[in-house]
């Protein structure tokens, strides 16, 4: 991916304090660090809610066969006349079922084919792309319809072809050069295959913000962080404050990290604690991390202190390494201690594949009272990794034994 993937936000202490993020396509799986350091993140990318649409008339293409049937079933199914029938639900079905109805411009129906489909996004992208944008273009609905099915979580890539996306995302900005909603989609497909020169998705990404799409913002704000320099820094917060404003969860999250830090804006913690509980009530896992952190750290009082184990919790199974390894060393010394559950969150931190969770576990074993370090070792012991004594000790052949691997 070259330039791009070295787009990471370094949350991390240990390796530098600057800000960045890597470009976010749709949602996306959390990195993580040491509780005691700035963790790195790979933000979770979603996409705004569908823009209300004016109503439009039922119309029936003739390639719509069995659409006036659908639209029946349909009225019927939202009057709560009927119970859903047993839609076969595959993907290969939902992708014929769409070549039946590709062309119906019913709500009702584009609605109830999405529903039935849960499981098959790359199916129903086009039924919902014509719902947010009904009079788009056809080639905008394609390009549209594409780049949702080929948006990226984390590592792993959606059913889709971004290849295909970038083809018709370049055809529909050739022909609606205009078009903020195609340049941010060709902008994002571009960086999903790994195609463009940074120059030129800048200029797409810049193009979706100023025409006010929420899903470009956030991106265009991680390129100006890139560039570095405090001009480009103070743009970027400028366009996090939009999203942020508009809901969008990631730049929330990197909202509250300028306010930490005191970047580009005046250093306020209870500001960057409103945006870190808003971006982990939505879900953002870093966000519920970070705001764990500072409430541990007293800046929420002893009410927030006692509200951090809870943010610990929904980051870690969120899958955040450095909140599983924190909860694990609470729930060990909490008031009534749950040696059990402490050791298996230690043990998933340890196996998390973050190489900075093992010694740091290892280094705060004297955290941790005999029974929990007893059921730590018995974990180890049945996994054929530790063959020392079983005394709830944290000798030296324990600390080796966790810090030698993360798998």
């Amino acid at each position: 991916m070259g330039w791009i993937s070295t787009i990471n936000p370094a949350l991390r202490t240990a390796r530098g304090p600057s800000a960045e993020g890597t470009l976010r396509l749709n949602s996306a799986k959390r990195s993580s660090s040491a509780p005691s350091s700035v963790p790195p993140w790979n933000s979770i990318y979603r996409q705004p809610p569908l823009r209300p649409v004016p109503p439009c008339h039922d119309t029936v293409t003739p390639r719509a066969r069995g659409a006036r049937a659908a639209l029946a079933l349909g009225a019927l199914l939202a009057g709560g006349l009927v119970s859903s029938p047993a839609w076969p639900d595959t993907c290969d079905e939902a992708a014929r079922e769409w070549r039946q109805l590709e062309g119906v411009t019913s709500r009702l129906i584009l609605q109830a084919f999405i529903d039935r489909h849960p499981d098959c996004p790359a199916a129903v992208a086009p039924a919902r792309a014509q719902l947010a944008s009904p009079d788009a273009p056809t080639t905008a609905r394609h390009c549209l319809a594409l780049a949702d099915a080929a948006y990226v979580s984390g590592a792993e890539l959606q059913s889709g072809d971004p290849a295909a996306a970038v083809a018709a995302c370049r055809a529909a900005h050739a022909a609606e050069p205009q078009d903020a909603r195609v340049a941010a989609a060709l902008g994002r497909a571009l960086v999903a295959i790994g195609q463009g020169d940074e120059a030129e998705i800048e200029t797409l990404l810049r193009q979706g913000a100023e025409g006010d799409r929420v899903d470009a913002m956030s991106n265009y704000a991680i390129l100006l962080r890139r560039r570095g320099g405090a001009e480009a820094e103070a743009e970027a917060v400028r366009w996090y404050r939009r999203a942020a404003e508009a809901g969008e969860e990631t730049a929330m999250m990197m909202l509250g990290w300028h306010y930490q830090n005191g970047r580009s804006v005046a250093q306020d913690t209870a500001q960057a604690i409103r945006w870190y509980r808003d971006a982990a009530e939505r879900g953002n896992a870093q966000g519920a991390l970070r705001l764990a952190q500072l409430l541990a750290q007293g800046h929420g009082g002893a009410d927030g202190r006692a509200e951090a184990t809870h943010w610990y919790r929904v980051a870690a199974v969120a899958g955040e390494p450095a909140a599983m390894a924190e909860l694990g060393f609470r729930l060990g010394r909490a008031t009534k201690p749950d040696p059990e559950a402490a050791a298996d969150w230690l043990m998933r931190a340890r196996a998390s594949g973050d190489d900075r969770i093992p010694p740091f576990i290892a280094d705060n074993l004297d955290r941790l009272p005999e029974a929990t370090l007893r059921a730590l070792q018995h974990r180890l012991y049945e996994n054929g990794e530790y063959a020392g004594a079983l005394d709830g000790r944290a000798s030296p052949t324990l600390r080796m034994t966790i810090s030698s691997t993360s798998n």
